[in-house]
């Protein structure tokens, strides 16, 4: 079987989804934000994940 890196699975939702955030937790999601609503947001988001996937978050070893 394939091995595949670790990735965080990150869903955008609208405000009105507390019901659907609490099935994304119990099927193994890492987060739930809030969608961005302008283009300053969006860019601001993304450069918050990469920022923290890139430079904070410390990832399993992979194997060889």
């Amino acid at each position: 079987m394939p091995q595949l890196p670790s990735l965080p699975v990150i869903f955008l939702t609208r405000p009105d989804t507390s019901a659907d955030i609490a099935i994304w937790y119990r099927t193994h999601a890492n987060a739930s934000v809030t969608k961005p609503t302008t283009l300053e947001e969006s860019v601001r988001l993304v450069e918050a994940f990469e920022a923290f996937r890139f430079e904070h978050a410390r990832l399993p070893p992979t194997s060889s």
